[in-house]
């Protein structure tokens, strides 16, 4: 009997977990589904850093989690170093509201004043912490990862709205075609919540977590010289990255609540002086320039923050809840749902 499995989404932990399945036997065919532009994830437009933030274990099972998610993808990138994909240091400014949080994760990492390049862009506004980062261009990565996928003929990637699951792993599309798959992979993103209702047919709902649908935006400004070395540095649960390559600087994710598919300007614009305003000033005349996009997708928040990798079935397992760390993440859940194909 043939092993077939159906992973359904194709965003960085769709990819990653087609990734991990395809480097054994444990199926004959692997097919990718992508709903497209039906549901607007996160991947492409999200600011793809991968970091622990100074968190070591020991701190909550989450942090447990991040840490090794973290040393899974800096191990992967270190064997497979990949175009689009950069090591960078990765400061964190201690302000009054998050000092005791700060002082908790990284008093093993001691702490210092400005260093270079940092110094000679940012006014120096006290205490700061550092470690570092993986920054991943998603437009790169992404794309070259799927390219990778389809070399192997076991995999299929098939551009189809998938609109329904049962528990025996039947999948249903659009077209109202049914097929049945012996295990299916669930990475649905923000698309989840949206769907819930009727997407899950025949499941307990007990075993359905509510979870919370949010949009996550970011600035984007093109044609922004820092210099020769990436970065990135964090303010709060803020983030300026710079990208040296592609001379583009995002700014942080928001933290809008709201289902909603569109991009909270109050927010976005505090954001952006708050950043501005801890730049020196013949950097922060570039910026007022420059050109500036927005860009984002929904994400999907989780149960109390906690990120679900899990079965839901015999036949059907989910990955959801992965939210701001989705880059980190998606490598620990892509590992687990490797290992209940093999239970």
């Amino acid at each position: 009997m043939q092993k077939k499995l159906a992973i359904i989404g194709a965003g960085i932990a769709g990819l990653l977990t087609a990734r991990e399945v395809l480097k054994s036997d444990l199926v004959d065919e692997c097919v990718l589904f992508d709903a497209g532009d039906f549901a607007p994830g996160c991947s492409m437009g999200s600011t793809a850093v991968i970091n622990r933030s100074g968190i070591q274990r020991g701190l909550s099972p989450l942090g447990d989690l991040l840490v090794d998610s973290y040393f899974l993808a800096v191990t992967y990138f270190k064997e497979n170093p990949q175009p689009g994909v950069e090591f960078v240091p990765h400061l964190h400014l201690a302000t009054e509201s998050k000092r005791h949080s700060l002082f908790k994760r990284f008093s093993h990492q001691g702490v210092g004043e400005l260093p270079a390049p940092f110094a000679d862009l940012f006014i120096d506004s006290g205490p700061v912490f550092e470690d570092q980062t993986l920054l991943i261009a998603p437009e790169v990565f992404l794309p070259r990862l799927l390219t990778e996928l389809k070399t192997d003929a076991r995999f299929r990637f098939q551009k189809t709205l998938v609109t329904q699951i049962t528990p025996a792993g039947d999948v249903t599309y659009a077209s109202g075609e049914s097929q049945n798959f012996s295990r299916v992979i669930l990475c649905l993103g923000g698309s989840r919540v949206a769907w819930r209702e009727s997407f899950f047919k025949g499941f307990d709902k007990r075993d359905l977590r509510v979870t919370q649908e949010v949009t996550g935006f970011a600035l984007s400004y093109s044609g922004i010289d820092l210099g020769e070395s990436s970065f990135c540095f964090s303010l709060d649960q803020k983030n300026f990255i710079y990208r040296s390559q592609a001379r583009e600087v995002w700014l942080g994710g928001t933290g809008q609540k709201r289902g909603e598919l569109c991009p909270d300007w109050i927010e976005l614009k505090e954001q952006e002086r708050t950043f501005l305003n801890f730049l020196k000033p013949h950097y922060k005349a570039k910026f007022l320039e420059a050109s500036k996009t927005v860009r984002g997708g929904l994400r999907e928040k989780g149960q109390g923050r906690q990120p679900w990798m899990a079965p839901l079935s015999d036949r059907v397992f989910e990955i959801h809840g992965l939210y701001k760390n989705g880059y980190t993440l998606a490598f620990s859940a892509a590992l687990k749902a490797s290992e209940w194909l093999k239970s």
